[in-house]
């Protein structure tokens, strides 16, 4: 009776440490978070944008004056901490339905406003897709979000 007791407790155990061990593999290794977004995605789209036509080399002028208009590579997103089976793990979502524009004169921000249809907003969880577009941000009665 006490070996099947401690069988049972080390088969417990085990158990454990398994189920433990796949929730820090899934979060840690194979579904790690999408990286941060960096000032070097920016000055990537800046140098695409303004190199000459046909010209591989991309020039940034240090003078970025005038007004930037959102495309289809403009990103917005957000990032959460989440804690999964008692792990520490990011939540990120992003889309690029973004509209809107910047002004920029000289080295100053002069106007800003951009419109985002929420609920084009996803990650790469679709539970964590219907509690945004539900509990969380009630994308149906708030459709678009203007910054």
């Amino acid at each position: 009776m006490k070996r099947t007791i401690v069988r049972a407790l080390i088969a417990l155990l085990a158990l454990v440490v398994i189920i433990y061990g796949g929730i820090l593999l899934w979060t840690k290794v194979i579904n790690k978070p999408e990286d941060k977004l960096s000032a070097n995605d920016l000055s990537a789209i800046i140098a695409d944008t303004v190199a000459p036509i046909g010209d591989t080399t991309p020039v940034v002028d240090s003078d970025v004056s005038g007004t930037w208009v959102a495309t289809s590579d403009s990103t917005l997103g957000y990032r959460v901490k989440e804690i999964l089976g008692g792990v520490d793990t990011e939540g990120v979502g992003r889309t690029n339905d973004v509209t809107g524009s910047i002004t920029i004169d000289g080295t100053t921000l002069t106007a800003a406003e951009f419109t985002v249809n929420m609920a084009s907003i996803t990650s790469d969880s679709g539970r964590r897709d219907s509690q945004y577009n539900g509990r969380i941000m009630d994308t149906a009665t708030f459709p678009t979000a203007t910054f």
